[in-house]
């Protein structure tokens, strides 16, 4: 049991969350501590400057372009390798419930999910 979900597998917290709260050990399962880390790097160094590259005109633009898609790419790929565990799959659901950044890394976030959530369906079908 933990403060604000009842199980690590829960898709919903239990309770509200205090806004500006930082999670201890007990709080939420260890994956979701884990998992904020890394979606707060991904949000910052990989998603939030391709976003931002997007709405600026520099002499360069079309190779930093290419540098930080190359960025994102990966970073979203390593996101995807652990969202293939169900801890951290339920835990992403729960962030995503109360996410207040950029609605289009949401947007992002909720389509990896999905994605991974397909995959999951698809890999129980019977082989033809």
């Amino acid at each position: 049991m933990y403060t604000f979900v009842v199980d690590k597998l829960d898709v919903a917290y239990s309770s509200a969350i205090p806004e500006k709260h930082i999670f201890q050990g007990g709080d939420v399962p260890e994956e979701e501590i884990e998992l904020r880390e890394i979606v707060e790097v991904w949000y910052e160094c990989a998603f939030l400057p391709a976003f931002n590259l997007k709405k600026i005109d520099i002499a360069n633009k079309a190779e930093l372009t290419v540098i930080q898609r190359h960025v994102l790419d990966t970073d979203t790929i390593t996101l995807a390798f652990l969202l293939t565990n169900k801890a951290y799959r339920a835990a992403l659901n729960r962030m995503l419930g109360v996410w207040t950044l950029e609605s289009s890394a949401k947007t992002v976030l909720e389509q990896l999910l999905f994605g991974v959530n397909q995959d999951k369906i698809g890999s129980k079908q019977p082989i033809q």
